[in-house]
């Protein structure tokens, strides 16, 4: 896999440059081939950076959401791209890996198993018209659903990069 990192930069000290670190290593450790803007030296304009992690994002098969990127218009950017490519996109949530799946409905007492690890919900994103949920990821492989309300996607801990972050 070719891994683009994604994720928030502006306004982090040290533009958040030890968290992207830390996924390229945690990345590279899975023998992906990681791009990991963070390397870029200092100096350019935002839309200099854009341009090149542009570039990166099409230079990848697969994307990893950093936790916090939802918060940056950057990410929003590669990430969106990524979707129009047809990437792969892995998130970085709760200390692990993910990777949205859709076209799996679990309600409220639904036990759910299946490859990798499962989570109880933390998150829906019901109210704001997306039938979403984020889970945090137990021992077990699990899933127990904790909301009332069908869900269309979940987040499922990825077979190839699904260990601890």
């Amino acid at each position: 896999m070719r891994v683009f990192i994604s994720g928030p930069m502006t306004g982090y000290a040290g533009f958040n440059r030890a968290a992207f670190n830390d996924a390229e290593r945690m990345l590279k450790s899975e023998g992906c081939t990681v791009l990991n803007p963070a390397v870029l030296t200092d100096g350019l304009t935002q839309a200099q950076y854009m341009d090149i992690c542009l570039a990166m994002v099409r230079c990848a098969d697969t994307v990893f959401m950093l936790s916090g990127w939802e918060a940056s218009a950057g990410a929003r950017t590669e990430h969106a791209l990524a979707e129009k490519l047809g990437h792969r996109i892995l998130y970085q949530e709760c200390g692990y890996v993910a990777e949205r799946v859709p076209a799996i409905r679990v309600g409220a007492g639904d036990v759910v198993t299946g490859a990798g690890q499962l989570c109880e919900v933390v998150k829906t994103d019901v109210d704001a018209g997306r039938d979403t949920v984020t889970l945090h990821f137990f021992g077990g492989g699990v899933y127990q659903c904790a909301s009332s309300y069908p869900m269309d996607v979940v987040w499922i801990s990825d077979a190839i990069v699904g260990g601890a972050t």
